[in-house]
């Protein structure tokens, strides 16, 4: 990773280059590496601080501290997105993650052909990701779209790639799960 820019405080043990894979609304994913391992490579994904202040505590900013939150408690499974550490710093909140070498959407785009068990695979663990999400933790994501269906072909299982839900940013926990959402959030095309 090349022009690092300074390693944020500890314990953020990561460190953040000026390569960004990726934006969306509120933030961006940037190309990252761990301070002990420069061959640990990871991304980095920078959530903007809604507040004036440079710094602010889970209590006093939780609606930024809400997708940390969401991926501390409820992303302990294969497919879905985790947080190997996080820290708010001036303003944004860092979250370092596994780096996933692409997308749902970026593969659709450059004209990937799937299979059907190249399909079915990623439906399942989709799916898997989502039941767990809603069984589990109570959570609905409201945000599922190709661009946060990540996807790492070096992965050694029975379908070839790894399939990992992301972006928790706009996603709610409810404890009646059955009971339809009437808010709207997450992209509107994929509404």
């Amino acid at each position: 990773a090349k022009n690092i820019v300074k390693n944020m405080e500890p314990p953020f043990s990561f460190e953040q280059s000026k390569l960004k894979l990726g934006a969306g609304g509120s933030g961006a994913v940037f190309l990252g590496r761990s301070s002990q391992d420069h061959n640990h490579l990871v991304a980095i994904k920078r959530r903007f601080i809604k507040m004036n202040s440079h710094t602010c505590s889970e209590s006093q900013c939780p609606e930024d501290e809400s997708e940390h939150a969401v991926m501390r408690r409820c992303c302990a499974h294969p497919n879905t997105m985790a947080v190997l550490a996080a820290v708010s710093y001036k303003d944004a909140t860092h979250f370092a993650m596994d780096l996933m070498r692409s997308d749902l959407s970026h593969e659709i785009k450059k004209g990937a052909r799937f299979t059907t068990p190249q399909v079915a695979f990623i439906i399942h663990e989709l799916l898997q990701a989502v039941v767990h999400l809603h069984n589990t933790c109570g959570l609905i994501h409201r945000d599922i779209k190709p661009s946060n269906i990540l996807l790492d072909p070096t992965a050694a299982n029975a379908g070839g790639v790894r399939v990992v839900l992301g972006d928790f940013g706009v996603a709610h926990y409810d404890t009646d799960v059955s009971r339809p959402a009437i808010n709207f959030r997450g992209t509107r095309m994929f509404h």
